[in-house]
């Protein structure tokens, strides 16, 4: 119980959530990109994280996770693969709303 407390207090200490969040910043711009996937992002930034005493893994997580949610940007919006995990969308799944946005009245 002791070591689960300190690897808490470790996660949820200011420095950690700062890079954590600077972390995903990072990974959308690099996961809305086509062409960038999240390992892409992760071995970008993987150096600058070796100078991060215990808070550069959690900036790598946060590249992860925010390069795999960016990549679904550019597959939703217009139609292109962010990442390889992200394929975009079928086509005929915007259908239902756009004859919906169309047969609403204009401002």
């Amino acid at each position: 119980m002791d070591a689960f407390l300190q690897a808490a207090a470790l996660v949820f200490s200011p420095a950690a959530l700062f890079y954590t969040f600077l972390g995903v910043l990072f990974g959308i711009l690099c996961g809305a990109m086509p062409g960038l996937s999240a390992v892409m992002a992760v071995s970008i930034m993987l150096p600058f994280t070796f100078s991060l005493k215990d808070t550069g893994i959690m900036m790598l997580l946060g590249i992860f996770c925010g390069a795999v949610y960016g990549g679904s940007i550019t597959a939703i919006l217009i139609n292109t693969p962010g990442t390889r995990q992200t394929p975009p969308p079928p086509v005929w799944t915007a259908i239902p709303w756009r004859t919906s946005m169309a047969s609403q009245d204009g401002p």
